[in-house]
């Protein structure tokens, strides 16, 4: 039996970086009363409201006393950022974005198409300006969150290969 090693991983890890990442959001489905397992057969969001540009990212390792804390457990940053099999993408959603939205369930795509023609250096999209999904890589389920135009959302997750 093949496996694929810790330094493949990390060279996964390491294409990944290079790419275009957006941090999704949608409103799942309102029926939820809990959020439920995620399928590892997604592809998308089950209703996307937009997705922003990720802000911020850097090479983790596992650390019980980290200070990245995420659903998927806690992590520092990689000393000199050297490359890891664990990535940490951070988002800053702006005021307006969504607003008055519920949100259910959040996403990291790669590879992302825009359309053509939109303001330079935009960096939140809605579904109507983006040409081409790119790649799901990352999909959790989450407790619902109610928008306010007075809340900057922040989201952060690790990504491990």
């Amino acid at each position: 039996m093949a496996i694929l090693t810790k330094s493949g991983r990390v060279a996964i890890a390491n294409a990944i970086t290079s790419l275009p990442l957006h941090f999704a959001w949608g409103t799942g489905d309102g029926a939820w009363l809990t959020p439920p397992s995620e399928s590892p057969n997604a592809s998308a969001l089950i209703n996307e409201l937009g997705r922003r540009t990720v802000t911020s990212w850097a090479y983790v390792v596992p650390n019980v006393a980290g200070d990245i804390v995420t659903s998927t457990g806690t992590f520092s940053l990689s000393p000199g950022n050297a490359p890891t099999s664990n990535i940490w993408v951070k988002a800053n959603f702006a005021f307006t974005d969504a607003q008055s939205a519920v949100i259910r369930e959040v996403a990291v795509y790669s590879d992302t198409v825009v359309a053509t023609g939109l303001p330079p250096g935009q960096a939140y999209f809605t579904p109507g300006q983006i040409t081409d999904p790119g790649i799901l890589l990352y999909l959790e389920n989450i407790t619902p969150i109610f928008r306010s135009p007075t809340i900057q959302e922040n989201f952060e997750a690790v990504i491990s290969f």
